[in-house]
């Protein structure tokens, strides 16, 4: 943390992480770690950020199921039909190809070749550009769109991310049981030349319900149920437990306990805060 904010005060803790995961600061400027050590750890960071926004485009779509659910839609395809209908003023486009989606959202960095693309959005695209790949508020009526949009991000930044040779055990980490992103880069490049729409149903019945069904009934321990929807007898619905707050949870965020660093450290004045963001404090000179 002293080595990224002696390069820039006044960060949050939200900046410090997507400054590691991009190795950008929000203006563009590069990070420089020139410690080895601190390097690697940054490294292991930006994996870790990496899983975030990929879980986080996921919890998402989860989301648009469960709100889809919740309207009375009890198959996959009156999913995907309810999203196309309330998606269309924002240019919902079912028949175009992910490959195509993916494309588009590169915008001017879009090279001749995949990984030429997903070099340059890794040279370019920052916390602070319009093309990064989350969305704070992206429960809406674009929920879908600003979930592909997300991942076709993510997709870009991880592609040629996943050959460095030090975090490939990170990228392979959870196999296809827990969606790695290994394995979660070949299920998107295996499908990138299918429609949105066929891809949204690969989504909703493999990611989404099959996969949650799958997890919970793993965890199940006898006493606590986990199910949010099931098969009945009209088709896909809420179980009772989950009726009352389907589609109504907050997005997921994984906990990494770096707030709580930052308050131990201002405690120890090696940090200090200032109007939510921090600076280094007192102490921090002992620290270099």
């Amino acid at each position: 943390m002293l080595a990224t904010l002696s390069q820039r005060n006044r960060l949050t803790t939200e900046q410090i992480r997507n400054t590691w995961y991009t190795g950008m600061f929000d203006d563009g400027k590069q990070l420089q770690i020139k410690d080895q050590e601190l390097a690697d750890h940054c490294l292991r960071w930006s994996c870790f950020m990496a899983r975030q926004f990929q879980r986080y485009a996921i919890e998402l779509l989860l989301w648009c199921f469960e709100d889809a659910i919740k309207q009375g839609n009890r198959s996959i395809e009156a999913v995907i039909e309810y999203w196309e209908r309330r998606s269309k003023f924002a240019g919902f486009d079912g028949n175009a190809t992910f490959e195509h989606f993916a494309r588009k959202s590169a915008g001017k960095l879009l090279k001749k070749d995949d990984v030429a693309t997903s070099q340059a959005w890794n040279e370019t695209v920052h916390a602070g550009d319009i093309h990064f790949e989350f969305v704070d508020e992206p429960r809406d009526d674009n929920a879908v769109i600003n979930a592909l949009r997300m991942i076709a991000g993510w997709y870009w930044r991880m592609l040629v991310r996943q050959q460095e040779g030090k975090t490939k055990n990170l990228f392979n980490l959870g196999g296809a049981d827990r969606m790695s992103m290994s394995w979660f880069l070949q299920w998107l490049a295996d499908r990138k030349k299918l429609s949105i729409r066929n891809l949204l149903k690969d989504i909703f019945s493999s990611l989404i319900f099959a996969q949650h069904m799958r997890i919970a009934l793993a965890r199940f321990d006898g006493t606590a149920q986990r199910l949010r929807f099931l098969i009945g007898d009209s088709g896909i619905e809420a179980t009772i437990s989950a009726r009352s707050d389907l589609g109504e949870r907050n997005l997921p965020w994984m906990p990494d306990r770096l707030d709580t660093l930052a308050g131990l450290l201002c405690d120890c004045d090696v940090l200090a805060a200032k109007d939510g963001a921090f600076i280094p404090g007192p102490a921090a000179g002992e620290f270099k």
